[in-house]
């Protein structure tokens, strides 16, 4: 009541290092919604309308948006070989929506290697996305 400062308690707390986040392509449905696509089918249309990848923790209380710094797809041709392309930054670059425009309906392709940073600054490397196009 005076306006004084006194001390009440003293709590110590263990401060946990974040989780990885989970690399995601965000596209917006018929109804307008934003929605985030973490693997499985996906429509070649949004696929090429998708600018790249973006990261986040994102649990329905927490959502804490990371910064994609890489990341590479890997594409397999005909004969089984792999194809590598690697992105601009957090989107997808010229060779891999060329690639993502010449795959048929029913095949896979993988984004690995996404590295994002966190609003600590610290980079780390998520989870692979395995992607068929519909």
């Amino acid at each position: 009541a005076d306006g004084t400062a006194r001390r009440m308690a003293v709590q110590e707390f263990r401060v946990r290092p974040l989780p990885d986040p989970t690399p995601f392509i965000e596209y917006t449905d018929a109804n307008g919604r934003p929605v985030q696509f973490k693997g499985g089918a996906l429509s070649k249309a949004i696929l090429m309308n998708s600018q790249g990848i973006e990261a986040a923790i994102d649990d329905g209380i927490l959502h804490v948006p990371f910064q994609v710094r890489s990341f590479r797809t890997v594409f397999f041709d005909s004969m089984g070989n792999a194809i590598p392309e690697v992105s601009d930054g957090a989107r997808f670059s010229g060779r891999q929506k060329e690639q993502i425009r010449r795959l048929s309906r029913g095949s896979y392709f993988y984004i690995s290697g996404v590295r994002a940073a966190g609003p600590d600054g610290t980079e780390r490397e998520v989870a692979v996305m395995e992607i068929r196009v519909q």
